[in-house]
């Protein structure tokens, strides 16, 4: 049997002390077809740099890495964007430059998946979280299934990134203009083109997804993680035409209130209109009023009892 070319797409900032264990993950792969690591190194200030050349010649046959240092920061979704644009691959695997695999058999497994089941464009599987050097929790969204359709992403990502490997096409590039979770993007982008197929999550453990305080998501309040969450829902019915359930809008509402929550305990009160009414715009009936109006006695008895 001829296995096909499988890219890996490698994003990297300022990841030099965790590099060498994400680009080794990848050359232990144990594949009956040849890989491509192409490692996109958005002009990091630190010493990847060193790092990644330091490691390029350990490329070989089977598996070639591919390195580009921009000489200007493109930031992180145009970074993420060009480097897609960049595999050849029939198939193409993610890993962020602060994340590993620890299976050597991932590519192996993901690939013979795809190649049996016509109807999956997307393979994942479990990652398992290092914080503060310690390996805790497993990363899996919990649907209570193993398959996922394009309504299960129009609210909320349900892969690790880390552990995902889709069939490679061509993709518009301006889906990820304005937003900062480019993988969920790129999912839902990817069954919008063929909302009969499916994405799949396996029970195996393929990567590890590392937390620490240089990662984006970490550089972020909890606020902005909120808004970031609407806006992306916001341009997924913009973008793709879809229609809410009332588990999305359940979603919906549940981070709509944490931002007016937050408004609101801030005194920003012309802006927590804007989300309230941003919530009604965007599930209607759904909407629980009963939510805001429980902020708001609560507020008002805080400020009755305290003064605050």
């Amino acid at each position: 049997m001829s296995y096909p070319l499988v890219s890996v797409v490698m994003i990297s900032y300022n990841h030099a002390e965790y590099l060498e264990n994400a680009i080794r993950g990848v050359l232990s792969q144990i594949y009956n077809g040849q890989i491509e690591l192409i490692i996109a190194n958005d002009n990091s200030p630190d010493h990847s740099d060193e790092v990644i050349l330091n490691l390029v010649n350990l490329s070989t046959n089977k598996i070639v890495i591919k390195y580009t240092k921009h000489q200007k920061n493109k930031g992180m979704m145009k970074n993420f964007s060009w480097a897609l644009s960049e595999a050849k691959g029939e198939y193409v695997a993610l890993c962020d430059g602060d994340d590993y695999w620890i299976d050597p058999y991932k590519v192996q497994k993901q690939v013979d998946f795809l190649e049996k089941n016509s109807d999956y464009l997307i393979h994942s599987g479990n990652a398992q979280v290092l914080k503060n050097g310690i390996l805790g929790e497993f990363v899996r969204m919990q649907l209570g299934q193993n398959t996922c359709s394009f309504n299960d992403f129009l609210t909320k990502n349900n892969l690790a990134t880390c552990t995902v490997m889709y069939r490679n096409k061509p993709i518009d590039i301006t889906i990820f203009n304005d937003i900062i979770f480019g993988d969920w993007m790129l999912y839902i982008y990817l069954l919008s083109q063929d909302k009969s197929k499916k994405a799949w999550i396996d029970n195996d453990v393929f990567s590890v997804y590392r937390v620490h305080d240089k990662g984006i998501m970490s550089s972020i309040s909890q606020f902005q993680l909120n808004e970031q969450h609407i806006n992306q829902t916001k341009r997924i019915l913009k973008n793709f035409n879809v229609k809410f359930s009332s588990k999305d809008c359940e979603i919906i509402n549940r981070f709509s209130i944490n931002s007016f929550k937050y408004l609101i305990y801030h005194h920003q009160y012309l802006k927590s209109l804007t989300v309230f009414f941003r919530n009604f715009l965007l599930t209607k009936s759904q909407m629980n009023y009963r939510n805001y109006l429980g902020v708001l006695r609560y507020k008002n008895l805080i400020k009755n009892t305290f003064g605050g």
